[in-house]
């Protein structure tokens, strides 16, 4: 499947407003988060800086309702701040880490690239 979007980015990604659980090694949910957009090799979420670039992760979060969680382990890639002072940061920047996805599966992938290819098709 290909899909060519107005984007500067390596990977499309879509809008996505969902609850990402943080689980300890016994999956067990610990922090919950709320998540922002979504691509294939990761996810937003809204939260401000809790754990250091490289921290690993282990999460799980539902792309669509009456589905099974997808769980990954992820590591905090980067974090988003308010702006303070001139810059180029978009004004409507949300604060935030990027989590990028270890290890994912063919199904996990196809899963997601399912769900952006429509959302971005409404």
């Amino acid at each position: 499947m290909l899909l060519v979007l107005n984007e500067k980015r390596l990977s499309p990604r879509a809008s996505i407003k969902t609850r990402v659980i943080l689980e300890d090694e016994f999956g067990q949910g610990f922090l919950y988060l709320m998540s922002s957009n979504i691509s294939v090799s990761g996810i937003f979420v809204e939260a401000p800086p809790l754990f250091k670039n490289g921290t690993r992760l282990m999460l799980s979060f539902l792309l669509e309702e009456n589905k099974e969680p997808l769980r990954f382990v992820g590591e905090v890639a980067r974090y988003t701040l308010p702006q303070k002072g001139p810059g180029r940061r978009r004004k409507d920047a949300v604060t935030g880490m990027g989590i990028h996805f270890i290890n994912s599966t063919s199904d996990q992938i196809r899963s997601i690239e399912n769900f952006i290819y429509s959302q971005n098709e409404k």
